[in-house]
């Protein structure tokens, strides 16, 4: 086998090269950067992983430092005497012991006031092949004896993300939380994503998330973007910044509610 073909077998596919340097087009363009020509994206290969072109990217394209005046550096001014190793130590604890006292009275109160009114950041909840199962299971028990059923954020991001009839890129390390939004964060391909949207009812039967924010690499990007990450087969004729889910038809209702998903079932659906 030649040494371009071993070349191309460890690079990335076409699909992930085009996704990845549609994201670095948006990128640069959001941090106005000069965005990248189709001859740019041909010398960055197919091996070179998104947050490793844009860190290139910047390096080749960041403003120049003003020299200092005269063209050389000033010389160091010496230390005073009352920076002395012990004196620093002593300053140190001082400014700890005040902020102790700072946070005990002013932050903790606070604190515990947001408990009290119910604003608790909630953990992230790993999606693995139980909780797929489970939500499974779940949804399909939504029915006359129970009206109302609670799913966790896990238990959402399974249904988006594994469900076998939606034809997506195989997207791994999931995990969610809920709070006023469903958060999102997993890795397709190489990239690390973040998203957070709000959920709705479309009609029966079928559920959407929202996506209001994000995040490829640690950097914003247009919500818009995500159906170009986890579309597969064909190219959409239109980006979108919805997911769309199956649930139950006798689903009436879908609303985040103390950190977990209800889905309530209409009384007169079937």
């Amino acid at each position: 086998m030649s040494a371009n073909a071993r070349g191309k077998l460890s690079g990335f596919t076409p699909r992930v090269v085009r996704i990845r340097n549609r994201c670095l087009q948006s990128i640069a363009r959001r941090q106005s950067l000069p965005v990248p020509t189709q001859a740019d994206l041909e010398k960055i290969g197919d091996q070179v992983a998104l947050g490793e072109a844009m860190r290139q990217w910047q390096a080749a394209h960041q403003p120049a430092q003003p020299k200092p005046r005269g063209g050389f550096e000033l010389p160091k001014r010496p230390p005073a005497r009352w920076r002395s190793p012990l004196a620093i130590k002593l300053a140190a604890v001082f400014v700890a012991a005040v902020m102790g006292v700072i946070a005990g009275r002013q932050i903790l109160p606070r604190a515990g006031a947001q408990s009290s009114d119910g604003i608790v950041e909630q953990p992230w909840l790993a999606v693995t092949d139980s909780v797929v199962e489970g939500a499974n299971s779940t949804v399909r028990r939504v029915n006359d004896d129970n009206r109302r059923m609670e799913l966790t954020a896990a238990d959402i991001a399974a249904l988006i993300f594994r469900s076998p009839r939606r034809r997506t890129v195989f997207v791994d390390s999931i995990s969610a939380r809920a709070d006023s939004m469903l958060a999102i964060r997993g890795r397709i391909a190489s990239a690390r994503f973040e998203l957070k949207g709000d959920l709705r009812l479309v009609r029966r039967g079928l559920a959407e998330l929202v996506v209001q924010s994000l995040r490829v690499d640690g950097t914003d990007i247009d919500p818009m973007m995500i159906s170009r990450l986890v579309a597969r087969g064909r190219a959409r004729t239109e980006d979108s910044d919805r997911l769309r889910f199956d649930v139950p038809l006798s689903v009436a209702r879908v609303a985040i509610i103390d950190g977990a998903i209800a889905m309530t079932r209409d009384r007169r659906g079937n």
